[in-house]
């Protein structure tokens, strides 16, 4: 329960796939990934997406679904507020509870997908960890990365429980940075599409930061992508037109990352994101409807 209405943010860590639901979201059955608070799916390492929304006292209906592929088994859900004055709070392991009923294995389980930027191409690798009626994969560029075109296909292995290694050389990447995401098709037509990955090419790739938003406008949950030649971590804000911080997250110091961000409660309008890095700042406007 909510004893104090306000501005709260939700910290969801896990070490793969985890999902986080509120209110109307959590009582659809099933629940939809599209209205989920946070989003955080597919394989990775142990990481923290944050959320802020705003709540009214009283009750909320909260759901999480959490997935792990293998080994590992962490997920954490901790909560806060600032104006209602709530430190960062931990949700106990005990309100959770497991199931494995009804959940049918993935496709294709891509343990990563990465892009290494040399002088005049761009090496690119990624592995899955169990493939299953799998066909071939299809890398895909952009240079804004919202229109991909197609680079290559790769042939896919089928039919396996060993982790596979797959690598392409793109010997004619664009100028400056390059987008890359995976377009995994099954044999029976299924498809599905990998996290974006980047990569500087080209003079002044130096100390080079780069920060864009997707979908812009929004009604206020955003999904940030961040390249830098040289990784730092960083702090993620959201600025008002009045220079007013009204959201901010810490990032970790990765070549390329995506996060999701959701600021939901705040008036629509023109609001500028701002990375701050030691390889300088970043800014980004976006829009609220």
């Amino acid at each position: 329960a909510i004893a104090t209405a306000g501005t709260y943010t939700f910290y969801l860590t896990s070490d793969d796939a985890s999902y986080l639901w509120l209110d109307n979201a959590a009582l659809q059955a099933p629940p939809a990934n599209g209205a989920a608070l946070i989003n955080n799916g597919g394989l990775h390492e142990v990481e923290t997406v944050t959320a802020t929304v705003s709540l009214t006292a009283g009750l909320h209906d909260l759901l999480v679904h959490f997935g792990e592929d293998a080994v590992g088994n962490v997920l954490t859900l901790e909560y806060s507020s600032l104006d209602a004055r709530v430190a960062r709070q931990t949700i106990p392991a005990t309100a959770f509870c497991s199931t494995v009923n009804g959940i049918a294995p993935l496709p294709v389980s891509l343990v990563s997908f990465a892009a290494r930027p040399g002088s005049e191409a761009v090496e690119l690798s990624w592995v899955t960890a169990q493939e299953q009626n799998s066909s071939h994969y299809t890398v895909e560029r952009s240079a804004n990365a919202a229109v991909f075109e197609a680079v290559t296909r790769v042939a896919a292995a089928g039919n396996s429980s060993q982790r596979q290694h797959y690598a392409f050389t793109d010997r004619t990447p664009l100028p400056g940075l390059n987008y890359y995401r995976l377009h995994q098709v099954d044999r029976d037509g299924k498809n599905t599409y990998s996290q974006v990955v980047a990569a500087m090419v080209g003079p002044g790739k130096e100390n080079r930061l780069v920060l864009s938003a997707a979908p812009n406008p929004s009604a206020g949950s955003f999904m940030v992508r961040v390249a830098q030649s040289q990784p730092h971590p960083g702090q993620l804000q959201l600025l008002d037109l009045r220079g007013r911080v009204r959201y901010e997250q810490a990032l970790a110091g990765a070549a390329q990352q995506e996060v999701s961000m959701k600021v939901l409660g705040l008036p629509a309008g023109l609001y500028l994101l701002r990375l701050l890095t030691a390889n300088g700042t970043a800014t980004h406007k976006v829009m609220i409807e």
